[in-house]
C-alpha cells in the first residue's frame, strides 16, 4: 500500500514508530522489468541495489525553524538492512519479490528519524524510535515536511510497496483538503487543482496542490504539446522545470475570460538559486493507468529520462514585493480574495479561490 493515503477531502501520512528496547521489519514488495534494463553501451546497468538508510538532521545552535536545518546525517544507533542487498533484472526476468528490511536499534537510542528505502514513497518516512504511538503529536518531526514528499521510481524494478510490518506501530499525520477543481483534457488526462482552506486570516499558511492524473484504465502516451494557456506558472523558484504543469497566486478574483490581464505575485525571494538539471527535449509522458505516475521520455532517447509523479506541493502565506528602490521584502497576504490558477502544457487550466480576513 502505498504510503501516502486518503481521499479528495482527507490525506493521510504514515509515521512509523519503533517502541522502546524493540527492533522492526518492514515487509517490501517489487518488481523486475527486464525490458526496461539499459544495456551497458548506453551507460545502463542491470544491476539493483537495494539502497536503505536511516537519517538524522543536522541542526545549527541558531536554528529555530525547520527551513534553515543543514542536512542529514546516517543515524547513530539505528540501522536498516535489507534481506538482499541487489537482484540481477536480466537474470531475474520479470517476477515479484519480497524483501526484508530490518530495522536495528542499539540499547537506550531515542529519538526522531527520517527513513528511506529503494522505491519508497514518499521517499523520505518519518520514523520515531524509542517512543509510543500516544507520546507523538505533531511537533514531533519539526524537520518534516508532510504531505511534500515526492515519490521517484526504478523502473527496471518498480514497486516499493509496504507489504507488512513486525516490531513496529503506526501513526497517522493529517489534513483535510478540499475537493479538488478539475480540468479534463481528451487524451484522458485530469489536471487537479486543491487547497487546504478557502478562508485564512492574515498570517495563516494556504497550501496549494496540483496533480497531472490519467483517468484511464490503461497506459496513457501522450505526445509533450508545450502549449501552455499562461506563460508565468511555477512548481518552485526555478520555474517548471521538467514538470508538465505549474501554478500561480494572483491578487483578485479572475477566471479564463480576463486571466490575460493578470499579473502573478512572486512566491519565492528574487535573487540566484541553484536549480536542478533541465532536460533539452520533453517529447513523451507514458502515465500508469488511473494515476499520476508517468515515465519521461525525450533528450534521453532512445533511453528512459526518469519517471516520478507528476504532481507538486507549495505553502505560502504571502508573497515577495519590490519597493520603488529596488529592494525586496516578504507581505502577508493583505485581506481580500485572491486566485489560484493552476494549467498545463496541453492548455488545460483550472482555477480555485481563497479569501483572507
Amino acid at each position: 500500500m502505498p504510503l501516502v493515503v486518503g481521499n479528495n477531502h482527507y490525506q493521510c501520512e504514515r509515521v512509523l514508530v519503533i517502541p522502546p528496547n524493540s527492533n522492526g521489519a518492514l515487509v517490501v514488495s517489487y518488481r523486475t522489468d527486464v525490458n526496461a534494463v539499459s544495456p551497458p553501451s548506453e551507460g545502463g546497468s542491470e544491476i539493483a541495489n537495494f539502497t536503505a538508510s536511516v537519517l538524522a538532521p543536522i541542526y545549527s545552535r541558531a536554528v529555530t525553524i525547520p527551513e534553515q536545518i543543514l542536512g542529514y546525517t546516517n543515524a547513530t544507533g539505528v540501522t536498516i538492512t535489507p534481506s538482499m542487498h541487489f537482484v540481477n533484472v536480466t537474470a531475474a526476468g520479470n517476477e515479484s519479490l519480497t524483501l526484508t528490511y530490518s530495522i536495528n536499534v542499539s540499547s537506550g537510542v531515542r529519538g526522531f528519524f527520517e527513513l528511506n528505502y529503494l522505491d519508497a514513497c514518499p521517499t523520505m518516512i518519518p520514523l520515531a524510535v524509542g517512543y509510543g504511538v500516544s507520546q507523538l503529536n505533531t511537533s514531533s518531526f519539526p524537520d518534516y515536511q508532510p504531505f511534500l514528499q515526492g515519490c521517484t521510481s526504478l523502473i527496471m524494478l518498480s514497486g516499493g510497496n509496504l507489504i507488512s510490518t513486525s516490531g513496529i506501530e503506526t501513526a497517522w499525520m493529517t489534513q483535510s483538503i478540499g475537493q479538488p477543481e478539475v480540468a479534463n483534457d481528451e487524451s484522458g488526462l485530469q489536471l487537479r487543482l486543491s487547497l487546504n482552506a478557502t478562508s485564512i486570516t492574515r498570517g495563516e499558511w494556504v497550501r496549494i496542490s496540483i496533480e497531472e492524473y490519467n483517468t484511464l484504465l490503461e497506459v496513457n502516451n501522450v505526445t509533450s504539446a508545450r502549449d501552455w494557456a499562461v506563460s508565468y506558472l511555477t512548481v518552485g523558484p526555478c520555474g517548471v522545470l521538467n514538470s508538465p504543469m505549474g501554478f500561480a497566486i494572483l491578487s483578485g478574483r479572475y477566471t479564463n475570460s480576463n486571466i490575460s490581464s493578470a499579473k502573478q505575485l512572486e512566491l519565492y525571494q528574487p535573487g540566484m538559486y541553484s536549480c536542478p538539471a533541465m532536460l533539452s527535449d520533453i517529447r513523451s509522458y507514458a502515465f500508469l493507468p488511473m494515476n499520476s505516475t508517468a515515465s519521461v521520455y525525450g533528450s534521453c532517447s532512445p533511453s528512459l529520462c526518469f519517471s516520478a509523479e507528476m504532481n507538486s506541493t507549495g505553502t505560502t502565506r504571502g508573497y515577495w514585493g519590490t519597493s520603488l528602490l529596488g529592494s525586496s521584502s516578504f507581505q502577508t497576504f493583505s485581506p481580500g480574495i485572491y486566485t489560484v490558477v493552476a494549467g498545463d502544457e496541453w492548455s488545460g487550466i483550472v482555477f480555485a479561490y481563497f479569501t483572507v480576513s
